[in-house]
């Protein structure tokens, strides 16, 4: 009960240090990703192409680390969850149980959605909050979602345009 008891108590602010170390680590490492790249990869240089392996690797490596988050990500909601469950206290009825079908779901959907919204330029509200929605999330929810990730967005491309 006092795991519990502790998780209440961090969710009644915005005191969930360790959800947003995980935001704030991915947003690092896809700034020192971008840093990287362009750094080795403005032009041809020393026979490496946009293409090579070591372009491929870097990528790879980028997205191994960013899988690694959102699996620490899932266990760290569905313990929590758990707990919610277990001791009836703290879970409400919009919050979303997180069976693996309902992973399943928003793992493709945050994947289709990053895609589309980077390639068309899109905002990822525009993806994002009909599916948070659809899963029966109250739009105050949905749309505060969205804007914490904007927020991550933003701040990545516009370090990225001043560097």
């Amino acid at each position: 009960m006092a795991i519990l008891d502790a998780i209440l108590k961090r969710e009644e602010g915005h005191r969930q240090w360790v959800k947003h170390g995980l935001c704030v680590a991915t947003l690092f490492a896809q700034i020192l990703h971008n840093l990287v790249r362009d750094a080795i990869f403005p032009f041809k240089w020393e026979g490496q192409s946009k293409c090579s392996p070591l372009q491929w690797s870097l990528s790879a490596t980028y997205i191994l680390f960013c899988i690694f988050i959102t699996y620490v990500a899932i266990r760290i909601v569905n313990k929590e969850q758990y707990y919610k469950i277990k001791y009836k206290k703290g879970i409400c009825d919009s919050d979303l149980r997180f069976s693996p079908t309902i992973v399943r779901k928003l793992v493709l959907v945050s994947l289709a959605g990053g895609w589309v919204a980077s390639a068309l330029g899109l905002g990822g509200g525009s993806i994002f909050n009909p599916v948070l929605l659809s899963l029966g999330i109250p739009a105050s929810v949905s749309s505060n979602t969205g804007m914490y990730l904007v927020l991550f967005t933003q701040v990545n491309t516009s370090l990225k345009y001043v560097l």
